[in-house]
């Protein structure tokens, strides 16, 4: 991994406190959290450090009034960690930033991670203990509980005061996603010019507007689409880069997903039905045939992020999609370089909405010293080749099953399993399973991509998608270590039970979608509803 220089300096000096515990954690998010809640039902001792002054990560930084967890398969799966903090009002229900984030910091506080959480802090490196002779990033180490050791570094970003955190493990869970990109990152020119409204998606919460223009067509595009459209926008402008990935009707989310895990079925058929019947049911009549990705199957991939405003707001008149690039603002339009016409299509716009994707943490700073990062990624869930260092965050739990819950699963028997003295086992049930986003991998697509194709399987015989399978499989890897046979086989069969279980219940709900929000004339019926007061018990904090 490249190295770089630390971008916050370390004080060579005393610290100011000195603490011991079992496990430390990096970050207050979604994983964190439940990290902290894992250790407190095992009665561990723990210390999370939050960079911030409140606890729910991505939801206080990027999130706005206009932020939704969609209930798809995609998204809403990844939340479902406690019954009694339900997120959505049922699976095809988007459900508020809002909502999410008091939820979110309900379930934190009802079960005291506050009281143990470091708040305003800063993580400046992290060490190996200085008895440790070995670099566990890359070999095994000795059977020495100090040669296990981190130490963690941190700073009160209110005080200065410096603090060094002793800990046998460690949970990084900073969060992936950084600072949204912005006009200049993604070639825009003369930004200076443009004399009207100019916001990142997620920072602003919407005025009446004639003629909006977005940049990008992702999560955060689509969000800032919707919000533009229920602010009485005249007409919106996506400007999309060439794309490999579908946005999927949100009313047809499961739909697609049934035939993507159907068995029976070569993928490669299942995929080009999927094609022909968006294509003729949902771009091509309202004029976005330009939109969906062309070239092979295995290029293109599906995309987590499922709209129905898309369709709608075309179909009534009110939304383009300009495939192309920004060029440069004028003093009141956006000029795009399209296909069509390489000189540039100038685009009036009250508003210019930069929603281009955001930046990406892949190596936290604090992490430099150890060696590693979040492109070294083993088993989906341990950084480097070290057991005692686990890691979570929503550029990882995409790629395990059932969302965080599976990933810190496997992290915490992996623990247990140390605990009992079968460090070995689990160091050797690791093996590299590197992340696609990067760029660097056979993984194709954004964020949410699989391994190849969303579609893509082993044979026809597949319940699932290959993706699916790797991501099974490494969870049994690792969740089967100190289990006996009966044990072991009853989770390989469980496992097996599990993938048809999935595909029958994205049967029952495609059902739900199409006996429920059937397409109507041009597009499709929208089926976004403003989400009702969520019930969950009283807080045990006042």
């Amino acid at each position: 991994m490249a190295k770089c220089s630390l971008a916050v300096s370390v004080p060579d000096r005393a610290p100011d406190e000195v603490m011991e515990t079992e496990m430390a954690i990096v970050g207050g998010g979604i994983c964190g959290i439940l990290a902290a809640k894992m250790c407190g039902d095992r009665r561990w001792p723990y210390v999370l450090v939050e960079r911030r002054e409140e606890l729910g990560g991505v939801w206080n930084t990027l999130a706005n009034n206009h932020s939704y967890l969609q209930a798809s398969v995609a998204y809403e799966p990844n939340y479902r960690w406690d019954k009694n903090y339900r997120l959505n009002q049922d699976e095809l229900t988007k459900g508020s930033g809002a909502a999410t984030q008091q939820t979110l910091k309900r379930f934190a506080y009802d079960h005291c991670v506050d009281k143990f959480t470091r708040f305003s802090t800063e993580v400046l490196t992290v060490r190996h203990r200085p008895d440790g002779l070995v670099d566990a990033c890359l070999i095994l180490p000795p059977e020495s509980s100090h040669a296990h050791s981190f130490l963690t570094i941190c700073k009160n970003l209110k005080t200065g005061k410096i603090t060094h955190i002793v800990s046998q493990f460690m949970m990084i869970s900073p969060g992936i996603l950084t600072t949204q990109c912005s006009a200049e990152d993604r070639g825009v020119k003369d930004v200076d010019k443009f004399k009207n409204t100019m916001c990142y998606a997620g920072k602003h919460n919407g005025v009446d507007s004639a003629n909006v223009v977005i940049l990008g067509t992702g999560s955060f595009a689509l969000e800032a689409m919707e919000a533009a459209g229920r602010n009485n926008a005249k007409h919106i402008t996506l400007v999309s880069r060439p794309r490999k990935r579908w946005v999927c009707p949100f009313s047809r989310q499961y739909t697609v997903t049934a035939l993507c895990f159907a068995p029976f079925l070569p993928w490669n058929l299942k995929i080009k039905f999927v094609h022909w019947y968006l294509r003729r049911k949902y771009f091509n009549p309202v004029g976005l045939k330009h939109m969906p990705p062309t070239g092979e199957l295995h290029e293109q991939d599906w995309s987590g992020q499922c709209n129905d405003g898309l369709f709608r707001l075309a179909a009534e008149g009110r939304l383009d999609v300009l495939v192309g690039q920004v060029d440069r603002l004028e003093a009141k339009d956006v000029v795009v370089k399209t296909t069509d016409n390489a000189e540039g299509v100038k685009v009036p716009a009250d508003m210019f909405v930069v929603a281009s994707g955001c930046h990406y943490n892949l190596n936290p700073p604090f992490l430099q010293e150890l060696g590693i990062g979040f492109d070294d990624i083993h088993n989906y869930c341990f950084m480097g080749r070290n057991p005692r260092i686990g890691t979570a965050s929503d550029f990882v739990f995409a790629f395990v099953p059932a969302g965080p819950l599976s990933q810190l699963e496997m992290f915490f028997h992996a623990v247990e399993q140390i605990k009992l003295g079968r460090e070995r086992e689990v160091f050797n049930a690791m093996y590299p399973t590197p992340l696609g986003a990067t760029g660097k991998t056979n993984h194709t697509g954004g964020r949410m991509a699989g391994l190849h194709t969303f579609f893509a399987s082993r044979s026809w015989l597949s319940r699932t998608n290959i993706a699916s399978e790797l991501r099974t499989a490494a969870y049994i890897s690792v969740m089967e270590i100190g289990q006996s046979l009966p044990m072991r086989m009853a989770l390989r069969v469980g496992a097996y039970v599990a993938e048809w279980h999935r595909f029958f219940v994205c049967v029952r709900r495609s059902a739900r979608e199409l006996w429920g929000f059937p397409i109507w004339g041009k597009g499709v019926k929208d089926h976004y509803h403003p989400p009702a007061p969520l019930l969950v018990g009283p807080s045990k904090k006042a």
